[in-house]
């Protein structure tokens, strides 16, 4: 990149100090904490040569991470490891957002408030990456111009009051191929996985050698669905409410009647399934059927030749979000979610389900389909549905789950069609 010589007078270096605003720093706070205010600003900020809305946060111009989806970056949210990466690309499409600044409000005046995060931001080329400063503002995370300045050039031209950030990669170098396809709003990949083996003898289940279930008259494996959940690393919990296993963000309630199951993600609630059969207690241990286990856990499963060994597998998904598609121009926004690494392909597993639902409306579901050829032995599975776009933004959650296990959910702001 070409070194550009620099002359700043004194008034001006506050607005090119490419650290982080001292004002808002505060002795340990808390996640959520108050650390400072949004202004409105009359600067323009433009990136890659486009318009972007900003803001003012401390006396410097931030804008929105998420919004650089619109300007030739991919912006990736990962909730496992609560880190937001901005990626270079090589050829992905501008669309940019109305910038108008501060919706007639005079510059200065405060429009929200500054909330400590520890989302860390992540800034990827092809020769590396690095951590950002980012602040959480109403939910989005805002990085400040400066701090963009190892990754490209941001000028100041006090006369026209203008920030300007083109990226290093200009040219394309530095600039990475895009990590997901065109219309791919969530990869998803296997990033640890946990087994558990039983045996049939007799009318029992065991693993190794302990008891680990029974078959039913019907022939219908009966699991200890609390030996299960342990040995698949969730935490396990009995109250007034019911049996409750949890790990990450995941988490099922089973009701005191056991016929059916609260589903959670993120502590927030996405649904209730309804067992296919009633769950057993027995000795304060509830044994449930394979089916049920095998979609409450978003398990493969597969029996060995002669059928007296069940192998059971437990994956511990990495979600990327990328964001709905922007730019759409027909009447529809195909949205797709991307899963590698799925399940061996002998096993039987639940399907990716992916849905988006617009607030008191229904949802619009896609089920998973095979996709492409089989890597490593491992199945490959793509979900997509279209959201009908009208002349109005729409406000979604999107839930991708496998079988009853949520893997991720969010909420988004669909704009009108060609926008």
């Amino acid at each position: 990149m070409a070194q550009k010589q620099w002359i700043v007078s004194a008034a001006l270096l506050p607005l090119l100090w490419t650290g982080s605003p001292t004002p808002m720093l505060k002795a340990e706070p808390q996640v959520g904490d108050v650390v400072g205010m949004v202004l409105s600003t009359d600067i323009r900020a433009l990136v890659n040569g486009q318009p972007i809305p900003s803001m003012n946060i401390g006396g410097y111009t931030a804008v929105a991470a998420e919004d650089l989806r619109r300007y030739g970056f991919e912006v990736a949210w990962s909730p496992q490891s609560r880190t937001l990466t901005i990626y270079e690309t090589l050829d992905k499409k501008l669309h940019p957002l109305p910038a108008a600044q501060g919706k007639g409000q005079p510059a200065g005046a405060v429009v929200g408030q500054v909330l400590h995060t520890d989302i860390r931001a992540l800034y990827s080329t092809d020769y590396g990456g690095s951590t950002i400063p980012s602040y959480n503002i109403n939910g989005r995370t805002a990085v400040l111009m400066n701090d963009l300045q190892p990754f490209g050039d941001v000028t100041w031209d006090a006369g026209e009051r203008v920030i300007r950030f083109e990226a290093q990669g200009g040219a394309g170098a530095g600039k990475i191929p895009r990590p997901v396809a065109d219309g791919t709003a969530f990869s998803v990949t296997a990033a640890a996985e946990e087994r558990f083996t039983v045996d049939v003898r007799g009318l029992g289940l065991y693993a190794a050698e302990e008891s680990a279930g029974y078959l039913s008259q019907e022939g219908v494996p009966m699991l200890d669905a609390g030996l299960l959940a342990e040995r698949l690393g969730y935490t396990v919990t009995r109250s007034a409410a019911g049996w409750s296993a949890a790990k990450g963000l995941h988490r099922f309630e089973l009701t005191p009647d056991l016929v059916s199951a609260r589903i959670y993600w993120d502590g927030m609630p996405t649904g209730t399934y309804a067992m296919t059969q009633p769950a057993q207690m027995l000795e304060d241990r509830p044994h449930a059927g394979l089916h049920d286990l095998v979609q409450l856990f978003g398990l493969a499963c597969w029996w060995s030749e002669e059928g007296r060994r069940l192998e059971l597998l437990w994956a511990d998904y990495a979600v990327r979000d990328y964001g709905l598609p922007a730019g759409a121009q027909g009447a529809s926004l195909p949205v797709r979610a991307a899963v590698a690494d799925y399940a061996p392909r002998r096993s039987e597993l639940p399907p990716v389900v992916l849905s988006l639902e617009a607030y008191a409306s229904t949802a619009t579901q896609g089920i998973g389909v095979p996709a492409g050829e089989a890597v490593n032995g491992r199945q490959q599975s793509l979900a997509e549905v279209s959201v009908p776009l009208g002349p109005q933004e729409q406000r979604l959650t999107g839930t991708l789950r496998i079988g009853q296990r949520p893997l991720y959910r969010g909420s988004y702001t669909v704009p009108p069609a060609g926008r």
